[in-house]
């Protein structure tokens, strides 16, 4: 599993770095990604849904299902976000 936490660096107020370390932490009490970082979203992404921000995003490979030849399934990736707002 692949995970990237991101959050709106730029809004203070809204508490979204705090949110965004508190799913990186839940994530990881249940699952140890292989990869796993905590970054910010640019303003452009705050601006289409306002302060607060927060998403998770991860990506699951199961190795075991890949089609050598095939569109393989490999993965189901994902992404939920919210406002962070608190």
């Amino acid at each position: 599993m692949r995970v990237a936490v991101v959050h709106d660096y730029f809004t203070q107020l809204g508490g979204a770095e705090r949110v965004a370390e508190e799913l990186m932490r839940q994530v990881r009490a249940h699952v140890q990604p292989a990869t796993a970082f905590v970054g910010s979203f640019s303003p452009v992404m705050v601006a289409h849904t306002g302060p607060g921000l927060a998403g998770l995003a991860w990506w699951w490979e199961d190795k075991s299902a890949q089609e050598p030849d095939g569109p393989g399934q490999a993965g189901a990736p994902g992404a939920l976000s919210g406002s962070g707002g608190g």
